[in-house]
Protein backbone atom coordinates (compact mmCIF):
# COMPACT_ATOMS: atom_id res chain seq x y z
CA UNK A 1 0.00 0.00 0.00
CA UNK A 2 0.94 3.43 -0.49
CA UNK A 3 0.12 6.96 -0.23
CA UNK A 4 1.30 10.51 -1.14
CA UNK A 5 1.17 13.86 0.55
CA UNK A 6 2.32 17.20 0.79
CA UNK A 7 3.46 17.00 4.18
CA UNK A 8 6.93 16.59 5.70
CA UNK A 9 7.87 13.14 6.59
CA UNK A 10 8.40 13.23 9.95
CA UNK A 11 9.67 10.77 12.39
CA UNK A 12 6.32 10.51 13.98
CA UNK A 13 4.34 10.22 11.12
CA UNK A 14 6.90 7.68 9.20
CA UNK A 15 6.51 5.64 12.53
CA UNK A 16 2.73 5.88 12.22
CA UNK A 17 2.80 5.53 8.31
CA UNK A 18 4.71 2.32 8.90
CA UNK A 19 2.59 1.29 11.57
CA UNK A 20 -0.41 1.15 9.40
CA UNK A 21 0.92 -0.82 6.57
CA UNK A 22 2.03 1.73 4.53
CA UNK A 23 4.96 1.00 2.41
CA UNK A 24 5.82 3.72 -0.07
CA UNK A 25 5.25 7.55 0.20
CA UNK A 26 4.95 10.17 -2.51
CA UNK A 27 6.60 13.23 -2.04
CA UNK A 28 7.27 16.68 -3.83
CA UNK A 29 10.58 17.60 -5.38
CA UNK A 30 9.81 21.49 -5.43
CA UNK A 31 7.46 23.49 -4.97
CA UNK A 32 6.83 27.38 -6.41
CA UNK A 33 9.02 30.19 -5.21
CA UNK A 34 10.46 27.61 -3.07
CA UNK A 35 14.14 29.40 -3.72
CA UNK A 36 12.58 32.81 -1.21
CA UNK A 37 11.23 30.69 1.59
CA UNK A 38 12.94 28.55 4.11
CA UNK A 39 12.40 25.09 4.91
CA UNK A 40 10.31 25.62 7.42
CA UNK A 41 8.07 27.52 5.62
CA UNK A 42 7.79 24.79 2.52
CA UNK A 43 4.13 23.96 1.62
CA UNK A 44 4.97 20.55 -0.11
CA UNK A 45 8.38 20.51 -0.78
CA UNK A 46 10.67 17.97 0.09
CA UNK A 47 13.32 18.88 3.03
CA UNK A 48 16.70 18.24 3.38
CA UNK A 49 17.28 14.45 4.87
CA UNK A 50 13.86 13.82 4.63
CA UNK A 51 14.18 10.98 2.25
CA UNK A 52 16.70 9.27 4.03
CA UNK A 53 14.23 9.77 7.71
CA UNK A 54 11.57 7.75 5.10
CA UNK A 55 13.93 4.85 4.20
CA UNK A 56 15.26 4.83 8.00
CA UNK A 57 11.59 3.83 9.01
CA UNK A 58 11.70 1.21 6.46
CA UNK A 59 9.45 2.87 3.72
CA UNK A 60 10.02 3.39 0.47
CA UNK A 61 9.37 6.72 -1.79
CA UNK A 62 8.88 8.43 -4.97
CA UNK A 63 9.07 11.63 -6.79
CA UNK A 64 6.81 14.12 -7.53
CA UNK A 65 7.10 17.95 -10.18
CA UNK A 66 4.12 20.03 -9.62
CA UNK A 67 4.70 23.44 -9.99
CA UNK A 68 1.42 25.08 -11.25
CA UNK A 69 -0.42 22.29 -13.48
CA UNK A 70 -3.90 23.36 -13.07
CA UNK A 71 -4.24 25.78 -16.04
CA UNK A 72 -3.54 24.73 -20.13
CA UNK A 73 -0.99 27.94 -20.30
CA UNK A 74 1.19 26.31 -17.89
CA UNK A 75 1.67 23.62 -20.71
CA UNK A 76 4.14 24.86 -22.82
CA UNK A 77 7.27 23.54 -24.56
CA UNK A 78 9.11 25.86 -23.18
CA UNK A 79 7.77 25.00 -19.67
CA UNK A 80 8.38 21.06 -20.19
CA UNK A 81 12.00 21.79 -21.36
CA UNK A 82 12.39 24.07 -18.08
CA UNK A 83 10.39 21.76 -15.73
CA UNK A 84 12.49 18.63 -17.06
CA UNK A 85 15.80 20.48 -15.87
CA UNK A 86 14.53 21.91 -12.34
CA UNK A 87 12.92 18.26 -11.63
CA UNK A 88 16.62 16.77 -12.24
CA UNK A 89 18.66 19.33 -10.37
CA UNK A 90 15.58 19.29 -7.34
CA UNK A 91 16.00 15.57 -7.64
CA UNK A 92 20.25 15.55 -7.25
CA UNK A 93 20.58 17.71 -5.05
CA UNK A 94 18.07 15.98 -2.92
CA UNK A 95 19.86 12.64 -3.50
CA UNK A 96 17.47 10.69 -4.73
CA UNK A 97 19.08 8.21 -7.37
CA UNK A 98 17.90 7.85 -11.45
CA UNK A 99 14.29 7.14 -11.07
CA UNK A 100 11.04 7.40 -12.70
CA UNK A 101 9.57 11.52 -11.70
CA UNK A 102 6.04 11.55 -12.40
CA UNK A 103 5.30 15.80 -14.19
CA UNK A 104 1.56 16.28 -13.06
CA UNK A 105 -0.91 17.17 -15.34
CA UNK A 106 -4.12 18.06 -12.38
CA UNK A 107 -6.76 19.10 -14.22
CA UNK A 108 -9.64 18.36 -16.86
CA UNK A 109 -7.76 18.58 -19.91
CA UNK A 110 -9.93 18.34 -22.88
CA UNK A 111 -9.31 15.88 -25.88
CA UNK A 112 -8.05 18.75 -27.71
CA UNK A 113 -6.08 20.49 -25.37
CA UNK A 114 -4.28 17.13 -24.76
CA UNK A 115 -2.88 17.11 -28.41
CA UNK A 116 -2.12 20.84 -28.68
CA UNK A 117 -0.75 21.40 -25.22
CA UNK A 118 -0.10 18.36 -23.06
CA UNK A 119 1.30 15.92 -25.93
CA UNK A 120 4.19 18.65 -26.87
CA UNK A 121 4.90 19.53 -23.22
CA UNK A 122 5.74 15.88 -22.52
CA UNK A 123 7.81 15.55 -25.36
CA UNK A 124 9.60 18.13 -24.10
CA UNK A 125 10.07 17.11 -20.60
CA UNK A 126 11.09 13.86 -22.31
CA UNK A 127 13.83 15.42 -24.75
CA UNK A 128 15.19 17.47 -21.64
CA UNK A 129 14.82 15.37 -18.58
CA UNK A 130 18.78 13.73 -18.03
CA UNK A 131 21.02 12.02 -14.95
CA UNK A 132 19.06 9.02 -15.81
CA UNK A 133 16.09 9.83 -14.50
CA UNK A 134 12.68 9.25 -16.78
CA UNK A 135 9.24 10.72 -17.28
CA UNK A 136 6.73 9.52 -15.65
CA UNK A 137 2.57 11.37 -15.50
CA UNK A 138 0.13 11.80 -12.77
CA UNK A 139 -3.04 12.86 -14.34
CA UNK A 140 -6.44 10.94 -15.22
CA UNK A 141 -6.63 7.72 -16.92
CA UNK A 142 -6.84 8.90 -20.33
CA UNK A 143 -4.21 11.58 -20.32
CA UNK A 144 -2.47 9.42 -19.01
CA UNK A 145 -3.14 6.87 -21.86
CA UNK A 146 -2.35 9.19 -24.61
CA UNK A 147 0.91 10.26 -23.04
CA UNK A 148 2.21 7.19 -22.65
CA UNK A 149 0.90 5.73 -26.05
CA UNK A 150 2.69 9.12 -27.51
CA UNK A 151 6.10 7.18 -26.02
CA UNK A 152 6.30 10.06 -23.63
CA UNK A 153 6.07 8.41 -20.17
CA UNK A 154 7.15 4.82 -19.21
CA UNK A 155 4.67 5.15 -15.67
CA UNK A 156 1.56 6.32 -14.96
CA UNK A 157 0.43 7.62 -11.91
CA UNK A 158 -3.73 7.67 -12.03
CA UNK A 159 -5.39 10.52 -10.44
CA UNK A 160 -8.38 8.33 -9.85
CA UNK A 161 -9.51 10.34 -6.59
CA UNK A 162 -10.77 13.04 -9.03
CA UNK A 163 -14.07 11.07 -10.24
CA UNK A 164 -15.41 14.06 -12.21
CA UNK A 165 -12.86 14.14 -14.38
CA UNK A 166 -13.92 13.21 -18.07
CA UNK A 167 -10.52 11.96 -18.66
CA UNK A 168 -11.88 9.54 -15.90
CA UNK A 169 -15.39 8.46 -17.07
CA UNK A 170 -15.59 5.31 -18.82
CA UNK A 171 -11.96 5.31 -19.87
CA UNK A 172 -9.73 1.88 -18.65
CA UNK A 173 -6.74 2.43 -16.56
CA UNK A 174 -3.47 2.51 -18.94
CA UNK A 175 -1.34 -0.16 -19.27
CA UNK A 176 1.58 1.48 -17.65
CA UNK A 177 -0.20 2.37 -14.33
CA UNK A 178 2.33 2.17 -11.17
CA UNK A 179 -0.01 4.28 -8.60
CA UNK A 180 -3.17 4.93 -8.51
CA UNK A 181 -4.56 7.30 -6.21
CA UNK A 182 -7.82 6.64 -5.10
CA UNK A 183 -9.11 7.97 -1.47
CA UNK A 184 -8.38 10.70 0.46
CA UNK A 185 -7.42 11.37 3.98
CA UNK A 186 -8.29 14.39 6.17
CA UNK A 187 -7.10 14.62 9.17
CA UNK A 188 -4.61 11.16 9.34
CA UNK A 189 -3.75 10.92 12.73
CA UNK A 190 -5.37 13.81 13.12
CA UNK A 191 -2.63 16.25 12.13
CA UNK A 192 -2.26 15.14 8.76
CA UNK A 193 -3.53 14.31 5.49
CA UNK A 194 -2.73 12.12 2.81
CA UNK A 195 -3.87 10.50 -0.31
CA UNK A 196 -3.90 6.78 -0.61
CA UNK A 197 -2.56 5.18 -3.42
CA UNK A 198 -3.04 1.51 -5.07
CA UNK A 199 0.42 0.21 -6.38
CA UNK A 200 1.05 -2.11 -9.33
CA UNK A 201 4.50 -3.56 -8.50
CA UNK A 202 5.21 -2.75 -12.07
CA UNK A 203 7.96 -0.82 -11.38
CA UNK A 204 10.33 -0.65 -7.83
CA UNK A 205 9.82 2.24 -5.97
CA UNK A 206 13.12 4.23 -4.70
CA UNK A 207 15.07 2.97 -1.50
Amino acid sequence: MACDTRFEITDELAGHLKADGYQIVGRYLSEPNQSSKSEADYFKALRTGELERIVGHGLKYFPIFQEYPTELEYFSVENGHRHAKEAQTAAQRLGVPPTVIYFAVDYDATVPQVTSHILPYFRAVTQSLGGGYRVGIYASRNICTRIAQAGYAVASFVSDMSTGLSGNLGFPIPDNWVFDQFHEISGYRGKWDLDRVAYSGRMPADL
